[in-house]
């Protein structure tokens, strides 16, 4: 009988032994709460605005206004709103729900399709300091 041989090369491990070996959840989870200063290049850098600027998604809603205003954000069909433009959508909708008495501990159910109302819901209602059932 014939000995089977490895056509990998020498020293390389099946993806199985490799994971189980790294302990692959481990690292996952090590990689998601790693926080500046952590990694060896910033050694003694505390987080502070210059290298760590953790954003809610209604902070990179304004952020994303500021930085990128007048590039497209949302395209849908003939429609392209900018940033800014997205942003302000986004802040009208709050509004008209704050006026209607929606706010702090409200939830606001929307069933709609993939168009920019769903997405403007995402970020508006939050903004009225509503919850969003989608």
């Amino acid at each position: 009988m014939a000995e089977r041989r490895s056509t990998r090369p020498a020293g390389a491990r099946g993806l199985r032994s490799a994971r189980s070996e790294r302990g692959g959840a481990d690292r996952a989870q090590s990689a998601r709460s790693r926080r500046p200063g952590d990694h060896p290049y910033e050694a003694g850098l505390e987080p502070g605005p210059a290298n760590y600027a953790p954003l809610t998604p209604l902070a990179f809603l304004q952020r994303s206004a500021t930085v990128y205003g007048t590039k497209p954000a949302v395209i849908h069909g003939e429609h392209v709103y900018t940033y800014a433009e997205f942003a302000a959508r986004c802040r009208r909708l709050a509004s008209a729900l704050v006026r209607r008495g929606i706010g702090e501990g409200d939830t606001v159910a929307i069933v709609a399709p993939n168009v920019p109302a769903m997405l403007e819901a995402h970020y508006g209602v939050p903004l009225a300091g509503a919850v969003l059932n989608a």
